[in-house]
């Protein structure tokens, strides 16, 4: 999977360096790839970055992760309005 991430490449390998080619592009962006034979772990790693990210190549994990984001979506659906801000690990009972 090839994706250009909408963060710093030193950011983007504090959690995927082991995993993946990171190349930047400037202070703001980097080329990741990932070679992989399941779209799970690579949709997975891509959420953990906390960045926006444009799939590049394969088109085919845009359907996958697109899925992924409904699924999220209806499971928090039911909390949107009992939070205010973001939560971290440490908050979640």
């Amino acid at each position: 999977m090839h994706v250009i991430a909408h963060a710093p490449a030193t950011a983007v390998r504090t959690q995927l360096d082991r995993w993946a080619t990171i190349e930047d592009i400037d202070d703001h962006q980097c080329r990741v790839q990932m070679a992989t034979d399941t779209l799970d772990w690579p949709t997975m790693a891509l959420g953990a970055i906390g960045a926006d990210f444009d799939i590049i190549s394969p088109l085919e994990p845009a359907h996958y992760i697109d899925e992924w984001s409904h699924r999220f979506a209806r499971a928090a659906a039911p909390h949107r309005h009992a939070t205010s801000g973001s939560r971290t690990t440490d908050q979640i009972p």
